[in-house]
């Protein structure tokens, strides 16, 4: 795919995300699987070029709209597991230019925009976390299990231990009553990094 058709591509899942009431659920499960092929594409070409980046933090929101309108579209345990793993390798790869204070900056509706055209690693790496999220709290055992299996088929690379130590940290902070029935679990994954 060029940028042309993964933009049209975008605009399609879009605008079927955000108009469920009108879109058949056939069509958004497509739509939702079509998100992912085209994330998958993009995270490969955006190591190379800004304008990929940008595709794939609109992706990456389109993944995030999708989970919290379609829950049972992600159901899939090898779409959701390849979902998760994208957005690992996107929160862990891209640097954010600046100081440790300014990429820890709370994304919020008025500063998206102004951060995404100003410094495209730090919307990736703020939409990935968010989107991890997203499916941390709607999928909380699959989303710990497969990050628990990630801790543990980790080589021996500290960035991305503490990139999954910092992404569970902010679960914990974000829904930590919920997550009772979790606490082995999640002790496992920290003894793991």
């Amino acid at each position: 795919f060029g940028e042309l058709e993964i933009r049209a591509l975008i605009i399609i899942s879009y605008y079927s995300l955000n108009y469920v009431q009108y879109v058949d659920p056939k069509i958004a499960r497509r739509c939702s699987k079509l998100i992912i092929m085209l994330t998958r594409i993009t995270f490969t070409q955006s190591k190379n070029s800004k304008m990929y980046r940008h595709l794939l933090s609109i992706l990456f929101q389109l993944l995030s709209t999708g989970i919290r309108i379609y829950h049972m579209t992600y159901e899939n345990e090898e779409m959701l597991e390849d979902i998760i793993k994208l957005l690992l390798h996107a929160y862990n790869d891209y640097k954010p230019t600046g100081n440790a204070e300014h990429s820890n900056i709370k994304l919020n509706d008025f500063n998206f925009f102004l951060i995404k055209v100003t410094n495209p690693e730090l919307s990736l790496k703020r939409v990935a976390a968010k989107t991890l999220l997203e499916i941390g709290e709607n999928f909380p055992n699959k989303f710990l299990s497969y990050i628990q299996k990630e801790a543990h088929s980790l080589q021996e690379s500290h960035e991305f231990q503490k990139s999954i130590l910092d992404i569970l940290k902010q679960y914990i902070k974000f829904y930590g009553i919920s997550l009772e029935p979790y606490l082995i679990q999640i002790t496992q994954i920290i003894l793991k990094c």
